[in-house]
Order: structure tokens, then C-alpha cells, then sequence
């Protein structure tokens, strides 16, 4: 059963917000904190739950200080309520790492990655990972030159930092603002399209077991493809903090594609 409580508080936020600027509207609130506009719809509406990690994401875009931090916090975890009181700071496993993004490690700017940066900045993010050219390579299936190039195009652009020999992501979160006509996002779409090729191509029963493709034809309505982009970019966030909420272990790909094949 969904928490009523974080959309009530975050309502109540967000109605204060609107009161000093009547003009601003849900999409931009939703910009402006780094989530989409129908993931924070359903939150607001109580029909979707409200992750800590989305909570800070919402707090550093609406602007609030510690003390309204913690308070809104405190409505999907009493723990934080515990944490105002005592004024310390948190030091509970579980809530470390999430609290330390509270510094909001994030950023929101164009997409300007090739498809095989995107790769290595996500690698990254795994369990295990290791700064080492050599070992990257035999992950992804790419050539050591191509790593290199990547790498050094990633921090050049400021995604990846520098620290002794090794190298991470300069930011816990990176919202990208995807414009139909860069070049670079039709390419990223391009070798997912490929990529899906590949793996339809394996017949092993590991590969078979831990991919899901599926596709249908059917007659339908165009003018109702942008209800369902709508509803695709709410399910993206779902399998997003699904398959991240846990131990990142793999890169794993998730592909969806829906346009009209007869020709007008």
C-alpha cells in the first residue's frame, strides 16, 4: 500500500511554491528537481511511492534547507524525524550514502555523450568496478583505443573526475535534456537498436533466460502516441529505481520503441 503522507507534505510544498509564483506549472517544478513531470504526477496523486533518493532530488529543487529536509524525509522514514531532534548527523548504513546526496550531486545539461561513453559512465556506478582500461574492455566488448578515447573525452566534459590513478563519476545523478534533433541521441538509439540485433542473435539458455524482448503490431490511434510517451517515461522511472534499488551488478539495457509503420 502506497504512503500517503511524503504527497500530502510534498502538496503542501509545492502549494506554498505556487503561491509566491502562481505561474509556475508542474513540469517545470518537475524539471527543476531533476524527475518527470508524470512521476512526480503520480506521486502527488498518492498513487506512487515517494524513494528516499526522489525525495532529495525534490528537496534540492524546491530549495529546502536542512531542518525542511529532514521534515519531509521524516514522512517515508520516522528515522530522520530522530535525526532534527538530536541535531547529529546521519550514521546509519542503510541511509549513508542517499544522506551524502543530500549535497545533491547532480546535474541537469544537454546530452553530448557518444553511445560508448554512456556505457563507461554507467560502469561506473557497478559493484566491483575498476578504473582499468584492460578490464573495461573485456566488459563491454570494446577496444582498449576506444576506452581510452572515451575516458578521456568523459573527464574533458567534466563527467568523470580525476583522483590519483583512478577516476569516478563527478555526479551521484545526471539529468540529460534530450533534443530530437542531436545527432548524438538518434546514434545512442542507432547502437541500442543494434545491440538488441546481437542479443536476439544468442541462443544459449543463460542470454535467453536473463533478457526479455517482446514487440506487437496492432491497428491503434497516432494522435494517442503522446498519452503513451507520457505513460512510457513513468514506467521508465519504475524500472529505473527497480532494477538500481538493489546491487548494481551489470549494465542492463532497456529499450522501447513505438511508432506507426503504414505510410500516410
Amino acid at each position: 500500500m502506497t504512503n500517503k503522507a511524503p504527497s500530502r507534505h510534498l502538496k503542501r510544498l509545492i502549494g506554498q511554491l505556487k503561491k509566491r509564483n502562481p505561474n509556475i506549472s508542474t513540469s517545470i517544478i518537475a524539471k527543476k528537481c531533476g524527475v518527470s513531470q508524470p512521476l512526480l504526477s503520480l506521486i502527488l496523486a498518492g498513487k506512487r511511492s515517494l524513494t528516499l533518493e526522489t525525495a532529495l532530488l525534490i528537496a534540492r529543487g524546491l530549495k529546502l534547507d536542512r531542518s525542511e529536509t529532514l521534515d519531509f524525509l521524516a514522512e517515508i522514514d520516522p528515522y530522520f524525524g530522530s535525526i532534527k531532534k538530536l541535531d547529529i548527523p546521519p550514521k546509519r548504513d542503510a541511509f549513508k550514502e542517499i544522506y551524502r546526496s543530500a549535497e545533491f550531486q547532480s546535474v541537469t545539461c544537454e546530452f553530448d555523450l557518444d553511445w560508448k561513453e554512456v556505457f563507461i559512465l554507467d560502469l561506473t556506478q557497478t559493484i566491483g568496478f575498476r578504473p582499468d582500461i584492460s578490464w573495461i574492455s573485456k566488459r563491454l566488448g570494446f577496444s582498449k583505443i576506444s576506452v581510452q578515447t572515451a575516458i578521456e573525452s568523459l573527464i574533458e566534459k567534466k563527467y568523470l573526475v580525476e583522483s590519483g590513478n583512478s577516476f569516478e563519476k563527478s555526479k551521484l545523478k545526471m539529468n540529460f535534456i534530450v533534443n530530437k534533433s542531436n545527432p548524438k541521441i538518434k546514434r545512442y538509439h542507432q547502437a541500442m537498436a543494434i545491440a538488441a540485433k546481437e542479443e536476439l542473435e544468442k541462443s544459449d539458455t543463460k542470454s535467453v533466460e536473463n533478457r526479455w524482448i517482446s514487440s506487437m503490431t496492432l491497428a491503434g490511434d497516432p494522435e494517442k502516441i503522446a498519452t503513451i510517451k507520457e505513460l512510457l517515461l513513468s514506467i521508465n522511472e519504475s524500472v529505473t529505481e527497480r532494477l538500481g534499488r538493489s546491487k548494481p551488478k551489470e549494465l542492463i539495457q532497456f529499450n522501447v520503441q513505438v511508432f506507426p509503420i503504414t505510410k500516410i
